[in-house]
C-alpha cells in the first residue's frame, strides 16, 4: 500500500471518529434538554398543587449564595430537595427550581471544558439519574465531609459526582 493510500485512510478514520465524537455531544445534548423539560414540567406541576393547596409560602429571611460554599448550598438547597413533592410549597418549588439549574450548569461546564481539551469526563452520571438526585449526592458529600463544607460548591459537586459517579472503562481488545 502507498504512502497516499495510507494518508488517505487516516483521513477516513479521523473523519469517522469526528463524526462519531459530534453524534456523541449531540446525544448528550438531547438528553439534557429532555431533562431539563421534564424537570421543568414537574416543577410547574408541583407548583399548580402547591397553589391548590398552600396559601402564601413562608420565605426565609436570608437568602443563601449557594454557589459559594457547600455550607450555604445546605442553606440555600438541602431542606428544599429533601422535601417530598406533595410536602412542597412555592419557595420549596423555586428553591429546587433554581439549585438544579445551578446544577445542571456545573455539569455541562464542567464536562464541556473537558471535552474542549481532549480530557475524560470527570464523572459518568447514568442516564437515569435526575437532576434533583445529583443534588441530593451533593447534599449527601457535604454532609459527610464537614471539613470541606467551607469550600466552593462546584468543587464539592465535581467531587460528590466523582465519587458517586466514576466512569467505568472497559479493557481494549488486545492487539493482534
Amino acid at each position: 500500500m502507498s504512502v497516499s493510500a495510507y494518508a488517505q485512510l487516516g483521513q477516513a478514520a479521523g473523519a469517522i471518529a469526528e463524526a462519531a465524537e459530534r453524534d456523541r455531544q449531540r446525544a448528550h445534548e438531547i438528553q439534557m434538554q429532555r431533562e431539563a423539560q421534564q424537570n421543568a414540567l414537574e416543577l410547574v406541576r408541583i407548583q399548580a398543587q402547591g397553589q391548590a393547596t398552600q396559601g402564601q409560602a413562608v420565605r426565609p429571611q436570608q437568602q443563601a449564595d449557594y454557589w459559594k460554599s457547600g455550607n450555604e448550598f445546605l442553606i440555600g438547597c438541602a431542606a428544599s430537595m429533601e422535601k417530598p413533592d406533595s410536602a412542597m410549597d412555592q419557595y420549596d418549588v423555586s428553591s429546587v427550581n433554581t439549585c438544579t439549574g445551578y446544577l445542571l450548569g456545573v455539569n455541562d461546564g464542567v464536562l464541556g471544558a473537558l471535552m474542549s481539551v481532549n480530557a475524560a469526563p470527570a464523572w459518568c452520571t447514568p442516564e437515569n439519574v435526575t437532576v434533583r438526585q445529583a443534588g441530593l449526592v451533593l447534599v449527601k458529600y457535604i454532609r459527610g465531609h464537614p471539613e470541606q463544607a467551607h469550600i466552593r460548591t462546584a468543587y464539592l459537586a465535581w467531587q460528590a459526582y466523582r465519587e458517586a459517579f466514576p466512569c467505568v472503562t472497559t479493557p481494549s481488545a488486545p492487539p493482534r
